[in-house]
């Protein structure tokens, strides 16, 4: 896939209309959307005019089999700032929305993300668009708990957090 979407990279035209004959509104192999296949990837020109589409169409929230949205695959899959940015900018994103686990992206994003230069940024948007760093998932983890097992930006998002008065006491 890596191969393809480095190739369809050159016309980004032919790319969109790909994903607009092809895939829009159909799901892949893992029961994820082309929207969230075009995130995961990684590819600026691959997701820049599907999340501009998504968002056009109000269906940039929308979620996979698994409760998933576009944004919880970018801050899972270690995707670069700049898409992670797109998304959090995008007409109707919605932060908060939790998948069947009961995370949020930021819980994602405080565990994975691993791009210092745009580390801060990302997360006190995340919080700016109303993700609560005490929020518990299912298994009754808060952002916090997540961020201690980042093993590259740890000490940058707990100091985050808790700035964002993030429960230190919190078990």
């Amino acid at each position: 896939l890596l191969g393809f979407v480095a190739f369809l990279e050159k016309d980004r035209s032919f790319l969109k209309s790909v994903f607009e004959r092809v895939c829009r509104d159909e799901r892949d192999s893992e029961v994820q959307l082309p929207l969230h296949a075009a995130v995961r990837s990684g590819s600026d020109a691959l997701a820049s005019p599907i999340i501009a589409d998504a968002a056009a169409r109000g269906e940039i929230n929308a979620k996979d089999g698994s409760g998933w949205t576009a944004l919880h695959v970018a801050t899972f899959h270690h995707v670069r700032g700049k898409i992670v940015k797109k998304l959090l900018a995008a007409t109707g994103i919605d932060a908060t929305i939790t998948n069947s686990g009961g995370s949020s992206g930021l819980h994602y994003f405080c565990e994975r993300y691993m791009f210092p230069n745009s580390g801060v940024e990302v997360g006190e948007a995340l919080i700016a668009l109303g993700c609560d760093v005490n929020a518990r998932n299912r298994g009754q983890e808060t952002p916090l708990h997540k961020a201690c097992l980042n093993p590259r930006l740890r000490v940058m998002i707990v100091d985050l957090l808790i700035r964002h008065r993030a429960d230190i006491n919190a078990v």
